[in-house]
């Protein structure tokens, strides 16, 4: 889930705002309705297209949709939905027979605004259709990510400046993409609803005169030109796993995963220097893999050259299961993949990965003490407070780390340098939650402070950074004044 998009609000539009109390339907309340409409660029109102909200549910990363409603002759249809969860967009699908009109999606008054309230869909004419598939080739499912520069685009830095939609239906669809986009190397990627099977994978879109639609490539490095079927339909698939194998001691016996803990795993390409390459464009297609609870993985290197890649552990919920990093594996240019640069090199369904976790100083057979432990709860019940845990570097060293957890519990081996840990809270009302300023030096953390109080250094309990944040005890609501319902 490209999450950005939706983690900040404008605080100027509270100049323009009031207050007012969250409306409750007085028939059932647990569910609220969202009455959309969907119309042509002229305005007009289109009849047949599927509806549905977009449904983020934070502790399994997955997404789903509201089961679809399709609009009558006046272009309307009302959606009933469960206020207990999270809606990040309304999407207008037009039929598969459709060929002139795109998908869509709006964000609109239905993010996190679980209340009774009209939706507006704009639709675009489209200018290319597309098909996702899954890795086997099998039509991918409902509330499948699409993300591209659409109309009207002319410079797209990042994933989030992109359009985002999602499916309602399997088949070919429309897409708008952009004419207007200065000449250079674009994306367009395809995203699963679940992640875990079927990985994320860019496709190159390159504009070689300008105010022309870009071609369509097969990656990301625009050296192959992907060719629409019979119907003119692009075919896109997701990756499927390349990297299989499984998490082993330092002294090379199996490793499962302690009880509540979870682990997910994600190959980075090295950098100049050798070292993990942490940077926006290196993460691209550097999808982050399950670990299952017997420490086996069915991992992914999205778009691989060959080059040094690292493997990256990110882990949750124990205080001595720790995130690390391992020892890197090399692709050479058959696509072939090796424990050294030297080889032996062997095919994707040949080679196992054995993944070891550090070891100790001074005891190459035990496992390395973690450099810190961090816990984020209630200050009050002590609850756990799951979140989106983030680990930024500071001090110049090159070093990223982003993860979910409900347990609030995290465990971390880090290189040298300064960091900054927080956790961005799954309930919205309590948001960015403050966290602490560590300094590491040769694998343990010397300093552990606030941002604001360097001079004051933290104790942890029984080997744990325990942050605390309150109860929100205020719901406010932001509305425009002259629509307050």
């Amino acid at each position: 889930m490209k999450i950005s998009r939706f983690a900040f609000v404008a605080t100027a539009a509270l100049l323009f705002s009031t207050l007012v109390p969250a409306q409750v339907s007085a028939a059932d309340s647990n569910t609220f309705t969202k009455t959309v409409t969907v119309t042509r660029p002229d305005g007009t109102a289109y009849a047949g297209a599927q509806v549905a909200l977009e449904i983020w549910d934070d502790v399994t990363q997955t997404r789903t949709v509201t089961p679809p409603v399709t609009t009558g002759s006046d272009g309307t249809a009302t959606i009933t939905a469960d206020k207990t969860k999270l809606y990040v967009g309304v999407i207008a699908e037009p039929p598969v027979s459709d060929t002139t009109y795109a998908l869509s999606e709006s964000y609109d008054d239905v993010y996190n605004n679980n209340i009774d309230g009209p939706v507006a869909v704009q639709l675009s004419v489209a200018n290319r259709r597309f098909n996702v598939q899954n890795a086997d080739g099998t039509p991918a499912p409902a509330a499948t990510g699409i993300f591209y520069p659409g109309t009207g685009a002319t410079e797209v830095a990042h994933s989030w400046d992109e359009k985002n939609v999602h499916t309602l239906r399997t088949g070919a669809f429309g897409l708008d993409l952009s004419s207007t986009l200065s000449l250079g190397d674009y994306l367009l990627q395809i995203e699963s609803a679940t992640r875990d099977t079927q990985f994320t994978k860019s496709y190159g879109l390159k504009v070689i005169q300008e105010n022309t639609i870009p071609t369509i490539y097969t990656t990301k490095y625009n050296t192959v030109a992907l060719t629409p079927d019979s119907n003119g339909v692009y075919n896109l698939r997701f990756g499927g796993s390349n990297i299989h194998g499984s998490l082993k001691t330092p002294a090379g016996a199996n490793f499962a995963l302690p009880s509540g803990s979870k682990a997910r795993l994600q190959f980075l390409p090295a950098n100049s220097s050798g070292n993990p390459n942490y940077d926006y464009e290196s993460q691209i297609d550097s999808v982050l893999a399950p670990i299952n609870d017997d420490g086996t993985f069915n991992a992914y290197v999205g778009n691989p050259t060959a080059g040094k890649y690292f493997p990256v552990v990110y882990t949750s919920g124990s205080t001595q299961f720790a995130s690390f990093i391992g020892d890197p594996i090399w692709v050479n240019s058959s696509l072939q993949y090796a424990t050294s640069a030297d080889g032996p090199f062997l095919s994707a369904s040949a080679f196992n990965l054995n993944l070891r976790l550090p070891s100790a100083a001074g005891n190459q057979t035990a496992i390395k003490t973690p450099t810190i432990s961090v816990k984020f709860e209630f200050d009050d019940t002590h609850e756990a407070i799951g979140g989106y845990f983030y680990v930024v570097s500071q001090g110049g060293s090159s070093y990223s780390y982003n993860t979910s957890s409900p347990s609030g519990q995290y465990t971390l081996n880090l290189p040298d340098g300064q960091y900054y840990i927080g956790e961005f809270a799954y309930d919205r009302r309590i948001g960015d939650i403050q966290g602490i300023v560590v300094n590491v030096v040769n694998g343990i953390a010397t300093s552990v402070t606030r941002p604001w109080d360097p001079q004051t250094q933290l104790t942890p309990t029984n080997g744990v950074y325990v942050l605390t944040a309150s109860h929100p005890n205020l719901v406010v609501r932001v509305v425009d004044p002259a629509h307050p319902e």
